[in-house]
């Protein structure tokens, strides 16, 4: 096998540099450079964002294009030299402005110092220029003209054009920007596409379907700054249409997979029919998911969606789904003051679950002692499950109301093993366990959510309003639970010691919360004439209530009959109410100076009141709790914002946040359940409520053209008084008495780090995502009696390089680490570290067949273990035939190495564990599919 994945190697290396010279060949001649600016000859002021395209000559064929700065100037590189070309200034409002010139071998640049544009005068004819701009800036809108970008209509998407804008980046993440500013939503024709989920419309609408795509700002609501929206026009005559898959798999070892969509829109209605079959490990929690399973573009060279070979256990996942979205105005151009959308969906899943698990756990106790455990664990779930979704969407002018709702009916059956072995390293005791238990279980939840705001104008003369928001949520659950365990503990070194328990467990429960938002805009313009500093007025309140009914039953062996558990059986109803009232007051200081640059320093300080009661009616008296909370929350925050036009945006940010929790029942007075004989949490009638200060850092910045940088961190320091710290009380046989206290000490130290750095150079793209992620936390504990302080360090760093040219090529590289470490004073310390390397790579071929595969290799070091290497090699060649690459042809070798095995390793205060558990292995497939789609009548 490392011969194949040598030859695999060199083979893509070869296909790299014949294609890296193949373009120095063909592109050898595009060196040239013209500058110049563009101004209004008649107002003598420089044209920003005025649209700059250099056509050939001969054939209007478009070579690049750029926008002007925010000086009016420009800079078009990349150009042929000695050939007659054609320049073409275009902007919204003025005549096109062209001029024809060549670039000559000796000098390589022309600068025509200034163009002079011309307002457009609607009484003189229409100059046709041949060539669409294809990108302009319109008012606050940037508009991108696909059909001016010169794609291929058979196969290109909307992803596709895209990529061609320098302005534009799409991010390996799935994330996009625009000159550095990540769109927060795409919609098509003003409103969302299929859920929302930017890949559908980006992977499945085709170019000749799309007249242009805008980015622009919505509405700005708040002193921050609005998001980007990114929105797809469609052309006049494709306002309807339908897109989809029809695909299947069957491979080695009985394993399948099938996907299957058809999704039809017009201009009121989208309607989507989906589902997925398999036994690959892939499975999905929404219907976007499953949509993005069988999109158009497909996984292709990007190899987006494979088989989770990281999954533990082997699983087999069936699903369908229906989406359904009506709008009742049928708007085709976005509208921020009107909406009237209806949207639902159902998606029933069904699954089944195999694990395998062995597990070694060292515990670390006082002095020199230790315990090891092993552990041997199976389990089989079968569950389904049927989920709906839907909202109604309602905007007017002054008016926004959205209503929600979401139902959920789970039914699961299970049965799990566990076979377990104790032994004290220093006393030699040992012990053993085995128990079993099944299940039987049902639920079902529903929730309401209804969202209303309200612009009220108080004083039309003066132009004065009042705004206010109110949010309302009901959540409510119900089931049923039926499960049977058998405990066999044994004491190898105490007899004695040896308990059997053979119980089963009938329990209901119904749990209720209300809940509710209220906040209203800026206060002070109630009395004050454009106030600089806004005060805000907000409030929630929740309400909750739990109530269970259990019944336990213990088999007596002597009759063969269950006889009651008095102390597990138990009716309780537990309630919590939170009410938060408070103030907010802030306060904006503003510099700008157009073109140049904008400043902008805000202070805000917030106090609320916050109010908890808790309440627990039972069967036992112990559990009889009533108790009240009463605490002042203040916070407090600096932002200072610089952005310099046309280059970067800057953000610094300072922070003060308080907060606290409250011990739940399971905390105070559980019912201890003595089957569980490794661990009994008796709890802790007397904790007190927690209270935390928090500090933060956080800086950020973008920078803003073609080649995006975008860099942030951040870093919180966290104290927590009467921090809940765990007590354990070991014995010689490894049971642990477990329950929680409050303690001192408890310190935290955040930092986190982004760098995204993109380079676009004509046809190639290099992205480059660093991110680094540190924890530190000092956390109180006790072991049987003795006070402890458990230094933790956890970190993960994560570094991806990914390169693509055009749609032929796609390279990539993952480098990502994680570590754990825990350290006591008078104790060994427990350190953990897994490292996952992955090389990808993607080549479209001739003939319209990809290659793709893609290589990871796993480490895994752990305390007191050996270490543990594995690589999983995946590999696919494909064929895309018909018309329109309608029709694809799979062959899929996954796990070529056949070493896929999924490690566990992770520590705790005072232990640390490792161990694995079955995984997905090695199988060969071969899928065909076809993607029926068309765009317009």
């Amino acid at each position: 096998m490392t011969r194949y994945f040598q030859l695999l190697l060199l083979f893509t290396a070869f296909l790299f540099f014949s294609e890296r010279s193949n373009a120095q060949k063909k592109d050898s001649i595009h060196v040239g450079i013209v500058t110049g600016l563009v101004r209004d000859s008649v107002h003598n002021y420089v044209m920003q964002s005025a649209t700059v395209s250099i056509y050939r000559a001969a054939d209007d064929h478009l070579i690049n294009f750029q926008l002007t700065n925010n000086f009016g100037r420009f800079s078009v590189t990349e150009l042929p030299i000695a050939m007659k070309l054609k320049a073409v200034v275009t902007y919204v409002g003025y005549k096109p402005y062209t001029h024809e010139f060549i670039i000559s071998a000796e000098s390589k640049k022309v600068d025509f110092k200034t163009f002079n544009v011309l307002r457009a005068d609607n009484q003189l004819k229409e100059v046709a220029i041949v060539g669409r701009p294809p990108m302009q800036m319109n008012g606050d809108t940037l508009e991108v003209f696909v059909d001016a970008l010169g794609l291929d209509t058979n196969i290109a998407v909307a992803e596709d054009a895209l990529r061609k804008v320098k302005a534009i980046t799409l991010w390996a993440d799935g994330k996009i920007t625009v000159n550095g500013k990540q769109v927060s939503s795409l919609k098509v024709n003003g409103k969302e596409f299929f859920g929302g989920d930017s890949k559908v419309a980006l992977q499945n609408i085709s170019v000749t379907a799309i007249e242009k795509i805008q980015v622009y700002q919505e509405e700005k609501k708040t002193d921050e700054a609005p998001p980007a929206t990114m929105n797809i026009v469609l052309k006049k005559d494709k306002q309807s249409g339908f897109f989809g898959k029809i695909g299947g798999g069957y491979g080695t070892d009985d394993r399948y997979a099938t996907d299957g969509m058809l999704s039809k829109f017009s201009t009121k209605t989208q309607l989507s029919v989906v589902g997925s079959s398999n036994n690959v490990n892939k499975t999905a929690s929404d219907i976007n998911t499953l949509m993005n399973y069988s999109s158009f573009k497909g996984e292709g060279i990007d190899q987006n969606y494979q088989p989770d070979f990281r999954r533990q256990g082997l699983n087999v996942f069936h699903s369908a789904g229906l989406t359904l979205q009506h709008d009742f105005l049928g708007l085709t151009t976005p509208q921020n003051n009107r909406n009237k959308i209806l949207k639902a969906d159902y998606m029933p899943v069904d699954t089944r679950q195999e694990t395998i698990e062995n597990l070694s756990t060292l515990v670390s106790l006082t002095g020199d002692q230790q315990l090891l455990r092993d552990n041997k664990g199976t389990s089989k779930n079968d569950g389904i499950s049927h989920r709906s979704t839907g909202s109604f969407d309602y905007k007017s002018e002054n008016t926004d109301f959205r209503a929600d709702y979401s139902l959920r009916s789970n039914s699961t059956q299970g049965l799990n093993t566990q076979n377990q072995h104790s032994i004290n390293t220093t006393t030699q005791e040992e012990s053993r366990n085995q128990a079993e238990q099944r299940f039987d279980n049902l639920q079902n939840a529903r929730n309401l959510k209804a969202t209303y705001a309200s612009h009220w104008m108080y004083d039309k003369s003066k132009k004065k309003s009042l705004s206010f928001n109110i949010d309302y949520d009901f959540n409510e659950e119900n089931g049923h639970n039926n499960s049977w365990r058998t405990t066999d503990f044994r004491s190898v070194t105490n007899p004695q010691s040896d308990q059997y328990f053979n119980r089963e467990y009938l329990s209901d429960y119904n749990r209720v919360t209300h809940s509710s938002r209220f906040s209203t805009s800026n206060l002070l313009a109630l009395w004050m004439e454009n106030p600089r500093s806004r005060l805000e007025f907000r409030n929630s309140l929740s309400w909750h209530q739990a109530k269970g009914s259990d019944l336990v039953t213990d088999l007596n062996d002597a009759n063969g009959q269950n006889v009651v558990n008095s102390f597990l059986s138990n009716n309780n109803t537990y309630r919590t109410m939170d009410a938060r009232p408070g103030l907010s007051l802030s306060r904006n200081f503003s510099k700008n100076l157009d073109n140049r640059y904008r400043k902008n320093l805000r202070l805000n300080a917030t106090v609320e009141t916050r109010y908890f009661n808790q309440s627990n009616r039972s069967d036992k008296a112990f559990q009889r709790i009533d108790r009240s909370y009463n605490n002042i929350l203040p916070s407090a925050s600096i932002r200072y914002d610089y952005e310099q036009s046309g280059v970067y945006i800057s953000s610094y940010s300072i922070s003060y946040f308080t907060s606290n929790g409250f011990p739940g029942l399971g905390q105070i007075a559980p019912l201890v359940d003595s089957s569980n004989v490794y661990f009994l949490n008796l709890g802790n009638p007397n904790l007190k409520s927690t209270y935390s200060h928090e500090l933060g850092f956080n800086f950020s910045r973008s920078g803003v053209g073609t080649n995006t940088f975008n860099w942030r961190m951040g870093l919180k320091l966290k104290n927590i008084r009467n921090y809940i710290a765990d007590s354990n009380n070991y014995d010689a046989l490894g049971r642990n008495v477990h329950y929680y206290v409050n303690a001192f000490g408890h310190r935290e130290l955040d930092f986190n780090h982004h760098l995204d750095k993109a380079f676009k150079l004509k046809n190639h793209q290099i992205q480059l995502q660093l991110m680094n992620f540190f924890n530190y936390s000092r956390n109180p504990l006790f072991i049987n009696g003795e006070a402890f302080l458990s230094s933790n360090v956890y970190s993960t760093h994560s570094l991806s390089l990914n390169y693509s040219m055009k749609d032929a090529l796609r390279l990539s590289m993952t480098q990502g680490l994680y570590t754990y470490s825990s350290s006591r004073k008078n104790a060994e310390d427990f350190n953990n570290r897994n490292w996952s390397t992955n090389f990808a790579a993607g080549v479209n071929l001739p003939r319209k067949i990809y290659v793709s595969s893609n290589i990871t290799y796993n480490k895994s070091i752990s305390s007191f273990a050996e270490p543990v290497n594995f690589t999983i090699w995946n590999a696919n060649v494909g064929c895309r035939f018909m018309k329109g690459n309608n029709a694809e042809l799979k062959f899929s070798a996954l796990d070529l190495l056949r070493q896929n095995k999924s490690v566990i390793n992770y520590s705790g205060d005072n232990s640390t564990s490792t161990g694995t558990v079955n995984v997905l292995q090695q199988y060969f497939m071969l899928t065909l599919a076809y993607f029926p789609r068309k765009f317009g009548k």
